[in-house]
């Protein structure tokens, strides 16, 4: 639970508890000011703070104000404005970091084990695969684009690298990452 209070034009909460000090000119409390009722705090203008519930893929929070008509601290909901190229280079960005850390675990691998070994030379290829999978898919997403930008913003919104994906390429090299004695 939280609360919220005007204090010289700028809202003050508090997060997970009331202060146990408070002074005001009509109240000064050495101890407990957390444990008073709702109605003493509301009469010193501490209010809870509601809330709302909202699509945190979809939407966001705006700044909280207070709502007269429901008599408690709350943020409006505002629609995400999506924009497609921007998605498109936030993957691709982030897609870039995963295979960079694959590329730096292959060349480990391989300078550990050597370029001739089968099973490591099958992971590697594997996860190369996956890569040029990965940017076929989002290379024709963005080639929709220009003919339904809809559907094409709806699956690069949709689109993500996985860590459990991430997790499963990644425990194919676990045996080569260690020299053998």
């Amino acid at each position: 639970m939280a609360w919220a209070k005007y204090f010289n034009e700028e809202i003050v909460i508090w997060r997970d508890k009331l202060p146990s000090k408070w002074k005001s000119k009509t109240l000064n409390i050495a101890s407990g000011f957390y444990k008073l009722s709702d109605e003493k705090h509301e009469s010193e203008g501490v209010f809870k703070v509601v809330m709302p519930e909202y699509d945190e893929e979809n939407q966001e929070l705006g700044n909280i104000f207070f709502d007269e008509e429901n008599n408690y601290f709350t943020y409006p909901v505002d629609d995400i404005v999506f924009d497609f190229d921007e998605l498109y280079d936030a993957f691709i960005s982030a897609f870039e970091s995963v295979m960079d850390m694959f590329n730096a675990l292959i060349l480990r691998c391989e300078r550990i084990q050597g370029t001739e070994n089968a099973d490591l030379n099958a992971a590697t290829a594997a996860t190369l695969q996956m890569q040029s999978t990965v940017m076929t898919n989002v290379q024709a997403i963005k080639a929709l684009n220009e003919t339904d930008p809809d559907t094409a913003l709806a699956e690069m919104k949709a689109f993500r690298v996985r860590d459990e994906d991430v997790a499963y390429y990644k425990a194919m090299f676990e045996p080569f990452k260690y020299f053998k004695i």
